[in-house]
């Protein structure tokens, strides 16, 4: 950790109490290494739709970050939509809150279209949420950096600001557009929420 982080992010214990292990480049106490079974997640092949959208950095811990949501109930999925829309209650800052939002329908969207029926309910537990909140905060830096790259841009240009999240905003809509739900259902009504979200 050199020193730069010394409490695990998901339950915000001390060095005191654990020292923290990583888990792709998060610092997590031993306790929750242990009890969310970090420790098993093996990495696979990244995820096809994420990889065309991450820069090279992102893809570099896909492997694991797809793993983790293949293990996990796609319950879990529709749990981080439904609460994007209303984290602005919770964050002040706009920059933050609007990374945290992507963050959740990036997440929400993949674990929806990855997950399983059925998992061994440690997805239920809150530090899993916030795991999944840090990671989804991740994969939207990796796939700004990818547009800008691929475009050209430069952050600091007001103009090629706009063209950078007009792009980005594309790309979420695409994830929350693939998914398949009956119309006039509950899980629509999540979907368009999560769409509303973009734009804003």
């Amino acid at each position: 950790m050199n020193g730069i982080d010394k409490k695990c992010s998901l339950c915000g214990a001390g060095e005191d109490e654990e020292a923290p292990e990583e888990f792709l480049g998060i610092p997590v106490c031993g306790k929750c290494f242990t009890d969310l079974e970090l420790g098993s997640v093996e990495p696979v092949d990244g995820d096809p739709v994420l990889t065309t959208i991450l820069d090279e950095k992102g893809t570099l811990l896909l492997g694991e970050i797809t793993a983790l949501m293949r293990r996990t109930r796609r319950e879990l999925g529709w749990k981080l939509l439904s609460v994007a829309p209303y984290i602005s209650d919770q964050v002040e800052d706009p920059v933050h809150r609007s990374m945290m939002e992507s963050g959740l329908i990036i997440t929400g969207s993949s674990i929806i279209r990855m997950g399983t029926e059925e998992g061994d309910g440690s997805d239920e537990d809150e530090r899993f949420i916030t795991l999944f909140l840090i990671l989804g905060q991740y994969l939207d830096i990796s796939i700004l950096g990818r547009i800008t790259r691929d475009e050209g841009l430069d952050a600091e240009n007001m103009l090629d600001g706009i063209v950078l999240s007009r792009l980005h905003d594309h790309i979420l809509f695409g994830l929350l557009r693939s998914i398949e739900v009956e119309a006039s259902s509950e899980e629509e009504t999540v979907i368009i929420n999560s769409m509303n979200l973009l734009g804003s």
